[in-house]
Formats: C-alpha cells, structure tokens, sequence
C-alpha cells in the first residue's frame, strides 16, 4: 500500500515540476516579447 502512494506522489511530482517548467518558459517568453504578449501566446499554443 505504502509503495503505490509514494509512486503515485512521485508522478505526481513530476508532472508538476513539467507544468512549472512549461510556465517558466511561457512567462520568460512573454517577459522577452512584452510588445506582443498576445503574439508570443499564440505561437506559444
């Protein structure tokens, strides 16, 4: 039982790290073309 939480707490942990890594960037590239937020947004999706 221990070990299926700690997995599923470890996968989680990973996804969340992807997700602040994905906005980091995200935000770095709107900090850079402040400008053009919206610009930057849609070639972001």
């Amino acid at each position: 039982m221990t070990f299926g939480h700690a997995s599923r707490s470890h996968l989680c942990n990973k996804s969340f790290e992807k997700a602040i890594d994905l906005w980091s960037r995200f935000a770095i590239a709107l900090l850079q073309e402040s400008p053009h937020p919206v610009e930057s947004l849609r070639r972001a999706v």
